[in-house]
């Protein structure tokens, strides 16, 4: 997801990813939020170590009754 969102968006400065883009015009936020950046490196971290992330969220009683709702979701078409 963020290849194809670096690629459909200038996104990315010197020090990564931009704060926000509006996918309806392509306009970018260029400030640099901690937030985002945390965002980015917990997704890596979840990629690399097999869903770590992914599966300790679903493991919550309350969080687990969303997965459906968020499997419904396209962010990006």
């Amino acid at each position: 997801n963020l290849r194809r969102l670096a690629t459909r968006y200038d996104l990315y400065g010197e020090y990564g990813f931009f704060d926000a883009v509006e996918p309806r015009t392509g306009s970018v936020a260029t400030a640099y939020l901690v937030l985002d950046q945390a965002m980015l490196f917990v997704a890596l971290a979840n990629h690399l170590d097999d869903g770590v992330m992914q599966k300790r969220f679903a493991s919550d009683p309350i969080a687990a009754r969303a997965l459906s709702i968020l499997a419904d979701e396209d962010f990006l078409d």
